[in-house]
């Protein structure tokens, strides 16, 4: 424990003088490549997103035990994003938008508990580590990888630091446990992948991961919609809400209930950490950019579950809530394209419509 809080303190000595050098030697070495640049939006618009959520949370905490892990929080991804707007300007990249101060108002009320902070963290760590991981391994300039390098240590210091403060609060409880196996087997006959009419096998122990950690973050997921579905000011962004979560509640209850048939450890609600609340203090903007990277990180986690689990009533159970989820992200962007909200990605240019335009009017074509 006394290392981690060391590591809360000093969570990167030497990253910033290493990647600041890194960064000159790669500006000399090649152009960004188009992976680089769609990895480097990515990280800059989510980085706002999580640095003005944890700004909010700093505003109203109250705990002394969490609340120094939500100034850390603020502090490092306020640096993110000052190395992240380094990047871009020598890259001659437009900034994007991304959110900023004016989506957040740190005079309302608040609308969580302290207690919804340290599954926050780790949600938004997990999503990190996936995402930045991957980002490092697509890179080829020595000076984003090393940025991205950097970002991937930021991340497991945080999911351990989210790690220890829920187990020393007992927020939720752990995962699962089941018996260790006594030897080696191997399947031996095609029952067991059924899962529809034959009888249903035990839950493999990949299988109870999957299933147990959907269902964790999708009691996560309600709880903060439910806040969201309180405040919410347009009438449509507020339906909206409510529909994506009437449609986590339903993943909590069939992710539990394939627990439970096993009589297996199910992840509790989060819904008593919502506060009764209803002025806002995020924008429309904000909640609705939120509930669309929430959806985002979902469908990852659902193709997972697909892709891990064998026993086809859960292949069934995940396909279908990718479809489902897929549908709620496709309303929730076409509401904020209406408003004006959906940031573009940086486009590959348009060879057609660049060779439509050079071309000379047909009067003037050589015969």
């Amino acid at each position: 424990m006394q290392e981690t809080q060391q590591e809360m303190q000093h969570p990167r000595s030497s990253g910033p003088d290493k990647l600041l050098e890194s960064m000159q030697q790669g500006m000399e070495e090649s152009r960004l490549t188009a992976v680089e640049i769609g990895n480097l939006w990515f990280a800059y618009t989510s980085e706002t997103l999580a640095h003005h959520l944890f700004v909010y949370f700093r505003k109203h905490m109250e705990n002394p035990v969490i609340k120094p892990l939500a100034t850390i929080m603020v502090d490092e991804s306020r640096d993110e994003l000052s190395q992240l707007k380094t990047i871009f300007t020598r890259e001659d990249i437009p900034l994007p938008r991304g959110i900023a101060a004016e989506d957040i108002y740190l005079d309302a009320p608040r609308l969580f508990s302290d207690n919804l902070f340290i599954p926050l963290v780790r949600m938004m760590a997990r999503a990190g580590l996936r995402f930045y991981t991957l980002a490092y391994t697509d890179s080829t300039r020595s000076d984003i990888r090393e940025y991205f390098h950097q970002a991937v240590k930021r991340f497991l210091i945080h999911t351990q630091q989210a790690a220890e403060l829920m187990q020393a609060k007992g927020i939720p409880p752990q995962p699962p446990q089941m018996p260790v196996p006594e030897q080696v087997d191997f399947v031996k006959k095609q029952g067991f992948m059924a899962g529809f009419f034959a009888k249903k096998r035990p839950l493999t122990a990949l299988e109870i991961n999957n299933i147990f950690f959907n269902a964790k973050a999708n009691a996560f997921g309600k709880a903060l919609l439910l806040g969201f579905s309180q405040v919410a000011q347009a009438a449509p962004i507020k339906q909206f809400i409510i529909k994506g979560e009437n449609l986590a509640n339903k993943f909590f209850t069939d992710l539990n209930k394939a627990l439970q048939n096993e009589n297996i450890t199910v992840p509790p609600s989060f819904d008593g950490e919502v506060l009764d609340s209803t002025e806002s203090p995020f924008s429309d903007r904000l909640m609705l950019l939120f509930t669309a990277f929430m959806n985002t990180i979902g469908l990852q986690r659902y193709g997972r579950g697909l892709a891990m689990c064998q026993r086809r009533d859960l292949n069934a159970m995940f396909a279908r809530m990718i479809m489902e989820t897929g549908a709620l992200g496709n309303e929730g962007s076409k509401l904020l394209i209406d408003r004006g909200w959906l940031e573009q990605p940086p486009l590959a240019p348009d060879r057609q419509a660049l060779a439509e335009q050079g071309s000379p009017p047909p009067d003037k074509q050589l015969h």
